[in-house]
């Protein structure tokens, strides 16, 4: 425990009064169920034989013998290494290949998770070398939202399994109940201004020659308040077949995450092969000479989180006419007696195609009505838990030269768990947006019709999240809320009451007390139920605080929220106390604005995988930190550690999980003259001013950053650099617009001495221009 400072005869600290705090537990279920479900060997699922083009993929899908789908957790390798075969990532089963010469290849797979390992899985592919487009694909939004008395369109492609746009020369339609005043034409999908509100479902149909295609389900949401879009969806074909010695363009489209369309948006690609290019409207062209490859198109817009896909671009000579097909999926089904439950199941032909809405499902073996298809077309399984054993499953195409596919499946169903009880927090803090998350072993949960929420809240029973937030008039009084668990198999019910408050009006028991010079004070620094801030301090207090004793703290947190130990002018030390060790993330001005803050212990930050903007930011003292401890952190806001004008050295080498670093990383720096980013490995985004403006940055290396697929202005204004090592990847294409890369190393002075390291150190200098046009490469 640190000693008590004193300053002008004031002795500062802070103590905690009565204050009662939920704890974060851990629940574990085991030996709930009637009969085994202990997962030890793995299948994997997929064509034993596969045939197809010389650039080509098919998907894997590896399920444990409990029925659980584990594709995505498993480590997927080829034991035998054929060359030009490989899993374009070892978690999600996707097997990709690019060879010269038509043959047959024979694979040993393999996938693996927490020890358990499957029995080896041989796969034939043949490759042949002829194409001939056979089926399409519908691309764009599939939840749309339009606001009462508003006429709105959406946009939509068609394209085939050769890569090319048909949208033009097709037949476009709208089935299944479409609502009057809804109308689509050369993919343009508008509606009229006299929607009422409400949700409607419907489905778009494309109709194009002898090709095979499929609806694609659509709903729209009409509401009297129009919701906030926050981010980018990007919509095309995945993978284009473009034709050697031949030009070729396809379209690619925008939409904001409501469904509206983006015309206005700046389209970029990352890595894109020679010979491919994109225009601003999204039109993708290749010229004749275009090389293979596979690259991710972006899409920038003002206020909005931007949108990518990944496409691989392959020039081809065409595949073979389908001739049988196979059910993909669990052959052990499990569930809960009394429980409605589904399982999702595909069909996918001998080409690769996936046919699973292009044709009729059906149970060929019925044990019981409750077991079926949610629909002929859907492939969905569901049962309402009243009877299990086996059955068979078929699957009959449309297209009639495909034969007919039949599985087995065993369905266990066990006895539902008899506990009611619903955990999570019952008191809660709601002083802006916030989520708090419930949970139920024996039912489902609900709100109490009887006590609807009050305004700003909701309840999502898909994740049992309840959420607030403020839209308008804020809360500015204290209430109830009543949550209903009902049980799967039966009617019983029991209800959780959880007490909320407004943060200016939480009682004085949930509060920390500041005491200066023996008069105590209550402040708006709250503890309540897992969530931390601090608000409303008046300046002299902060102004005299040297340090601060935590005391005998009891409890634990969640979230630090905005202002903490925020503008603490004489503040010298810090050490956060053990109960900070269940926080997971920080809000805004975290430690910032402490001019004469010189050392910090951050240790019981272990937990920590989010952090808001400006951390630890503007602070006039602080040149040495140890962020070891926060190795768990996955996203960094905007300005972090930025405009600290001592900070001389940051090492974030044990930083291996962060994926998204916003604007203003460690700019304004001008003593900074040490960084390690070695474990910035998963990095896949940075926004502007990446390192900008530190004045006394020499050398920086930034071979880590091979997983970027996008990055904003970086390294502006640093004037002094003399060496700079790029990732092993070709960098020079992750630039997230032109003028991030037409800005960034401007004004290096020592641009003629500067030597970029990196196989494509030359192909930076050619983007980025001027900037460094005269500095030199070595590989």
């Amino acid at each position: 425990m640190k000693f008590l400072k004193k300053w002008k005869n004031f002795t500062v600290f802070w103590l905690i009064s009565s204050i009662g705090l939920a704890t974060c537990t851990t629940l574990t279920l085991s030996n709930c169920a009637s009969k085994s479900e202990t997962a030890n060997s793995i299948n994997i699922y997929g064509a034993d034989s596969i045939k197809g083009q010389l650039t080509d993929d098919t998907q894997l899908n590896a399920v444990e013998n409990t029925g659980k789908d584990v594709t995505s957790d498993c480590t997927w390798v080829i034991i035998n290494s054929v060359e030009g075969f490989r899993f374009s990532s070892s978690k999600i089963g996707e097997l990709t290949w690019n060879v010269s010469t038509a043959g047959t290849y024979s694979l040993d797979i393999q996938a693996s998770t927490q020890g358990i390992v499957t029995t080896r899985h041989d796969v034939k592919v043949k490759i042949i070398n002829t194409f001939t487009p056979t089926t399409f694909t519908i691309y764009g939004a599939t939840v749309l939202n339009g606001i009462v008395g508003q006429e709105e369109n959406s946009s939509y492609s068609a394209i085939d399994n050769m890569g090319s746009n048909i949208t033009n020369t097709s037949m476009w339609s709208l089935i299944n109940n479409p609502p009057t005043g809804l109308t689509i034409s050369n993919g343009t999908l508008s509606w009229l201004n006299n929607l009422s509100a409400g949700t409607y479902t419907f489905a778009i149909r494309c109709v194009s020659g002898t090709l095979t295609g499929s609806d694609l389900n659509v709903v729209l949401t009409i509401s009297e308040i129009k919701p906030v879009p926050t981010s980018i969806n990007v919509y095309g074909a995945p993978t284009i077949h473009g034709i050697a010695g031949q030009t070729g363009n396809i379209q690619y489209i925008a939409t904001n995450n409501i469904g509206e369309n983006i015309n206005n948006a700046v389209w970029t690609l990352g890595n894109a092969p020679t010979g491919v290019s994109i225009d601003n409207h999204g039109l993708l062209s290749w010229t004749a000479n275009a090389v293979d490859g596979a690259f991710f198109i972006y899409c920038n817009f003002i206020g909005l989180t931007a949108g990518s896909i990944e496409v691989t671009f392959n020039t081809i000579s065409p595949i073979p006419t389908p001739s049988y097909c196979t059910i993909y999926g669990s052959a052990s089904l499990i569930g809960y007696q009394g429980a409605n439950d589904s399982f999702q199941y595909r069909a996918i032909d001998n080409t690769g195609v996936d046919i699973t809405s292009s044709g009729t499902w059906s149970i060929k073996t019925p044990i019981g009505s409750g077991i079926t298809f949610s629909s002929s077309n859907s492939g969905l399984l569901t049962w309402d838990g009243t009877v299990d054993g086996n059955f068979d499953i078929g699957f009959v195409p449309n297209n009639q030269s495909i034969s007919n596919a039949l599985l087995s499946v065993t369905l266990t169903l066990y006895t539902v768990p008899d506990d009611l009880s619903i955990d999570g927090p019952t008191a809660i803090a709601v002083p802006y947006q916030n989520y708090f998350n419930y949970s139920c072993k024996g039912g489902t949960i609900s709100v109490d019709p009887n006590t609807p929420l009050p305004e700003g809240f909701s309840f999502y029973s898909s994740t049992n999240t309840l959420d607030y937030h403020d839209y308008g008039t804020p809360l500015v009084e204290n209430g109830q809320i009543n949550l209903i668990s009902t049980a799967f198999s039966s009617s019983a019910t029991n209800t959780l009451t959880i007490n909320y408050y407004v943060l200016d009006s939480i009682p004085n028991d949930s509060c920390v007390l500041l005491q200066t010079d023996g008069a105590s004070k209550v402040m708006d620094l709250t503890f309540s139920d897992g969530f931390l801030t601090m608000d409303d301090i008046p300046y002299e207090d902060r102004w005299i605080t040297t340090d601060i004793l935590f005391g005998n703290m009891d409890g634990t947190f969640d979230r630090i929220g905005d202002d903490f130990l925020y503008d603490f002018s004489s503040l010298e030390e810090i050490k956060l106390p053990r109960l900070f060790g269940h926080v997971n993330s920080i809000s805004r001005n975290f430690l910032a604005s402490c001019p004469a803050l010189k050392k910090v212990d951050l240790s019981t930050l272990s937990e920590v995988n989010g952090i808001g903007s400006n951390f630890m930011s503007n602070n006039f003292s602080l040149s040495n930190i140890d962020l070891s401890p926060l190795s768990q952190v996955t996203s960094i806001g905007d300005g972090f550690m930025s405009s600290d004008f001592s900070l001389k050295s940051v090492d974030l080498s044990n930083w291996t999980k962060v994926i998204t670093i916003s604007s203003n990383f460690l700019n304004d720096d001008p003593a900074l003259s040490s960084v390690n980013l070695s474990g910035f490995s998963s990095v896949l985004f940075i926004e502007n001013d990446f390192f900008a403006n530190d004045f006394s940055l020499k050398k920086i290396d930034l071979s880590s950053l091979n997983a970027v697929q996008g990055i904003g202005i970086m390294l502006y204004d640093c004037r002094c650099l003399t060496q700079v090592t790029l990732p092993s990847n070709n960098f020079s294409n992750r630039f997230r617009y032109p003028a991030a890369a037409q800005d960034s190393f401007h004004n290096a002075v020592n641009k003629s001495t500067c030597t970029l390291h990196g196989s494509w150190g030359s192909d930076l200098k050619n983007v980025v221009g001027s900037n460094i046009s005269n500095w030199t490469v070595s590989s």
